[in-house]
């Protein structure tokens, strides 16, 4: 309960702050977990939550648009690499980067099928800036590359330890498909329209596995 009324309470006081100050223009990280189709199949009551109020931010701020006086870019942003990632070993690709540098090989939690969409964070802002600037304001799913964990797990060691080895767990009724992907074509094509090269999965793993973050982090 407390969660659900910060989270309202900084939604609704930048959305006066930015309806008093005429803002002109407004970009909107929301996330995955606000797509309809997630929401009705998320059975964790705490991610529910988290896209409810994602889904709430949306359509608030989607009303300073509606006021005809700002332009208001609504991103809901799914699975991100790269150099922006402050903590990144609390998500899949970062574990599997720390995984592959400390043991030389990537043990997966899930043997089903688990489908993620990676694009680097830093080139999905340059977007994102240069459509909010150019463009009509729209909302938008962040785009990439779509793989499989396992996949990617693969595509990990290719880059750190290329005699490493994917473990899986043994399948189990646990073991549940686990698809968190959008359609990355729109987000694909806005990019291609600004002159913005997505860079592929290699190089997005290459970069976050380098970064100056992510090394410090596997110092701690």
């Amino acid at each position: 309960e407390d969660f659900t009324r910060l989270n309202r309470e900084i939604s609704d006081f930048v959305y006066r702050l930015s309806d008093r100050s005429h803002v002109g223009q407004i970009l909107v990280a929301s996330s995955g977990a606000a797509d309809p189709e997630m929401l009705d199949v998320f059975k964790d009551p705490a991610k529910r939550i988290y896209g409810e109020l994602k889904r709430e931010s949306e359509e608030l701020f989607a009303q300073l648009r509606d006021h005809n006086r700002t332009k208001v870019e609504i991103c809901r942003i799914w699975s991100i690499s790269g150099s922006h990632l402050l903590t990144p070993t609390k998500y899949a690709l970062g574990n599997f980067i720390e995984q592959a540098k400390s043991t030389g090989n990537i043990h997966l939690a899930n043997s089903a099928l688990v489908r993620r969409a990676y694009i680097d964070a830093g080139e999905m802002i340059g977007v994102l800036l240069l459509d909010l600037l150019k463009g009509p304001g729209r909302l938008i799913s962040s785009g990439g590359f779509e793989t499989t964990l396992q996949n990617l797990a693969r595509l990990v060691l290719d880059e750190i330890n290329p005699r490493g080895e994917v473990f899986l767990p043994e399948q189990t009724h646990e073991h549940e498909e686990d698809v968190y992907a959008p359609n990355v074509e729109p987000f694909n094509n806005l990019a291609t329209k600004f002159g913005v090269a997505l860079s592929d999965l290699s190089e997005q793993i290459r970069i976050t596995a380098t970064s100056s973050i992510f090394s410090s982090q596997h110092k701690n």
